[in-house]
């Protein structure tokens, strides 16, 4: 309470249940991939049912599985249940009811200089060209629909309108 902040620990299933409160903006930031697997959908079911108001947005952060890194957040955290790629976290929010799903800062430039914007956004394109290559070279196999992403997290704006 030093901040002025209230603060509470609790099951988020429980507290979503038993909540009166509606709240316009929740963010969950590397809790997700935190939560046993098969409670996954039905805790963003419970968040979107009894935690978001009418036009309520949830605002997901995770590790990303398809970043460089993606391996090392699997195995570096043994509290990570599940890690997610850009489909797999597509999946489970429309399995949750949420249509409107926007990937935020995907190249990871948004808190960048210009200089590091530049770069950035010059050797993505050639990363992404370079990594096509070698998946049809190795036969290795990616589902063409989910966009690609490399930053080392997902950071995901999702709502039910």
């Amino acid at each position: 309470m030093s901040q002025g902040l209230e603060v509470q620990r609790a099951n988020i299933i429980d507290f979503a249940e038993q909540s009166a409160e509606k709240y316009e903006l929740i963010v969950m930031s590397h809790v997700l991939e935190h939560i046993k697997k098969d409670e996954i959908i039905f805790t963003l079911k419970g968040i979107r049912n009894n935690l978001l108001d009418e036009n309520g947005k949830l605002c997901l952060m995770v590790p990303n599985a398809q970043s460089n890194t993606g391996s090392y957040w699997a195995y570096e955290d043994f509290t990570h249940t599940t890690l997610f790629t850009t489909g797999s976290i597509l999946y489970v929010l429309k399995a949750a009811g949420f249509n409107n799903i926007k990937f935020l800062d995907p190249n990871g430039t948004e808190n960048s200089n210009i200089i590091l914007k530049l770069i950035k956004n010059t050797f993505l394109p050639i990363y992404r060209i370079k990594k096509n290559f070698w998946n049809k070279i190795t036969s290795s196999s990616f589902h063409r629909q989910s966009p690609e992403i490399f930053t080392f997290e997902l950071k995901v704006l999702a709502s039910s309108e």
